[in-house]
């Protein structure tokens, strides 16, 4: 398995990303998240 797909399933079997799906109220305040994204190329470059 892949390092991305073993991530994957680590995020997917996690029951604070099922409240983030679902939308959940009552996880409000609970616990945070955050999504990071990498750019291959520089937006100069563009």
């Amino acid at each position: 398995m892949s390092k991305h797909a073993e991530q994957a399933a680590k995020t997917f079997s996690d029951p604070r990303w099922a409240a983030v799906v679902a939308r959940d109220s009552r996880a409000d305040g609970q616990f945070f998240y955050s999504v990071f994204g990498c750019m291959d190329t520089h937006i100069a470059d563009r």
